[in-house]
């Protein structure tokens, strides 16, 4: 058995970057709508963090030509795997860049900037995600719309919640592997973060063939202070949603969608 404590870049490269399209299987509805937003704008458009390519495989196979950004090695080698086995017209229109979020150079505008997934979260400082956002604006066209897809957390539940835990097993194919998560998650309201500490285990039956433990800290970012950062960096927000087809926001919300323009 491979048992040891880990970074959380390590356990993206080695579990989440194997077991991410099993974890969000039954999750479609985000990627028919940043299909839907690709559709309407037309041009180039660029994911940030763009994982396994869950979402942006599907764009670039629906026509679109996509850039996905990428720190996790792990993850972008996922992502070029399952490329590979796409049509040629696919894989020409895709393009993977290992990068920092924060700071790239793609030499070319897009038409559309995303996040999906709630990995804007992973940026935990207000520093962080300037530094993105002001990136993410130099690199719209004209017209260009950025779309952040987090949760909205409510801070007054936040600090009245202590400890909670979670622990959910989930089968891998094929045979009787399965993917076990248990995590103690609680917050950090001086430095406005959610934090669970993890356990992943690979098992077959009863026996434990890998185990990692690490911690994954993500930003609180509830909707005021979102629509501060946004207009900060340059921006112009245009919708807010706590779903797909546009249902009003209101935390709390697994599912908070931000659309903005650059501010005139």
């Amino acid at each position: 058995m491979i048992d040891e404590k880990g970074t959380l870049a390590e356990a993206y490269d080695r579990f989440y970057a194997r077991y991410f399209d099993v974890l969000h299987a039954s999750q479609t509805d985000d990627v028919e709508f940043f299909r839907s937003w690709a559709d309407r704008l037309g041009g180039p458009a660029l994911e940030l963090g763009v994982g396994t390519g869950r979402v942006a495989i599907p764009l670039a196979a629906a026509g679109h030509e996509v850039w996905g950004l990428e720190r996790s090695q792990g993850m972008l080698a996922r992502a070029r795997a399952k490329l590979a086995d796409e049509e040629p017209g696919t894989r020409e229109r895709l393009h993977f860049v290992a990068g920092d979020v924060r700071r790239y150079d793609l030499k070319r505008r897009f038409a559309l900037i995303y996040s999906a997934c709630n990995s804007w979260e992973e940026l935990l400082t207000e520093a962080d995600r300037r530094e993105a956002l002001e990136c993410a604006r130099r690199h719209l066209a004209p017209g260009g719309v950025l779309i952040l897809d987090l949760s909205a957390p409510d801070l007054n539940r936040a600090s009245a919640t202590g400890e909670s835990t979670y622990d959910r097993s989930i089968p891998l194919p094929p045979g009787d592997m399965e993917l076990r998560i248990a995590a103690r998650i609680y917050y950090d309201l001086e430095n406005l973060l959610v934090v669970s500490d993890e356990v992943h285990e690979i098992k077959e039956g009863e026996e434990v063939l890998e185990r990692i433990e690490f911690r994954h800290a993500r930003a609180l970012l509830e909707p005021k202070r979102v629509r501060g950062e946004l207009a900060r960096a340059g921006f112009e927000l245009t919708a807010s949603m706590s779903n797909y087809t546009g249902r009003a926001l209101r935390p709390p919300s697994a599912v908070a969608v931000y659309v903005a323009r650059p501010a005139a």
